[in-house]
């Protein structure tokens, strides 16, 4: 029996909802790791915690309230749309998932919940419109983490540049 190639994408997620403390949240995950701003990291985290989170939530949080269609915000709605359409094309060869990289715990719970057969193969692909160390890079860097903590010997493949594809 041949199982389907897994095919896992990746967008980089938003805040559970626009209420403050839920944006405050998901600025403190995504602002809060220390390879996204390239200073020093102690410099970084007091202007994050004294600076940024004390104001900016307020502020981002009536910007998400613009968009929000008071269930699901649209790179959600319309991510999420996109892996749906995708498995109903191609889900007979293939189980295509969505995860988000902010919240973490949306990573997490997709190689916690998932069987592996060793040296398997991954195919992921980031939803961001071009690679950069703050998010391609990023994401490369929590899949090496949460594969070690895990212990998984899959082999995942990280497709950075399929823009550039003519398909």
């Amino acid at each position: 029996m041949s199982h389907k190639k897994k095919i896992l994408l990746v967008n980089l997620g938003s805040p559970k909802s626009p209420a403050v403390e839920d944006v405050k949240s998901y600025l403190r995950e995504f602002l809060g790791n220390p390879k996204l701003v390239n200073i020093n990291p102690l410099i970084w985290k007091i202007i994050l915690h004294f600076f940024i989170l004390p104001f900016r939530p307020k502020h981002s949080a009536k910007m998400y309230q613009r968009i929000w269609d008071g269930s699901s915000f649209p790179l959600i709605k319309h991510s999420n749309e996109f892996c749906e359409k995708l498995n109903e094309q191609l889900g007979h060869k293939f189980d295509i998932q969505i995860v988000y990289s902010v919240p973490k715990l949306s990573l997490e719970a997709y190689f916690n919940n998932q069987t592996f057969e060793e040296n398997e193969k991954v195919f992921i692909f980031p939803l961001f419109p071009q690679y950069s160390k703050s998010t391609t890079g990023l994401l490369e860097d929590g899949i090496k983490g949460l594969l070690l903590k895990n212990n998984l010997k899959i082999n995942p493949i990280i497709i950075k540049h399929f823009y550039h594809s003519l398909a």
